[in-house]
């Protein structure tokens, strides 16, 4: 079950998303194609339901809206957010060495 803060975030967020795609004048297709998104992503985002981050952030610069995010790399005094999470796609595939599979990465 989602916080209500947060369920709240994503609802306002997506209606913001709607009311700027219905301002332009664009359809969910559309705002899907400017984004290199599916149709169903815009859908869930319009809805509240979540997407992932880089889905938010592509359909923000494709409406136009960057200047959204924008605060969020300022807050901490210009620079943006920096991490890099173990385990990632590029973890896996230093820890791959001939068939086999490196420390730290075992089989779930």
């Amino acid at each position: 079950m989602k916080e209500p803060v947060a369920a709240g975030l994503l609802f306002d967020a997506g209606a913001a998303v709607r009311r700027r795609r219905l301002g332009m004048n664009l359809s969910q297709r559309e705002v899907a194609a400017r984004a290199g998104v599916c149709c169903t992503a815009v859908l869930h985002l319009e809805e509240g339901r979540g997407v992932s981050l880089k889905t938010f952030l592509a359909v923000c610069v494709a409406l136009g809206a960057a200047d959204w995010i924008g605060g969020f790399a300022r807050e901490g005094g210009g620079e943006g957010v920096r991490c890099h999470a173990y385990g990632g796609r590029d973890a896996k595939a230093k820890g791959k060495k001939n068939g086999k599979r490196g420390k730290g990465l075992s089989r779930s």
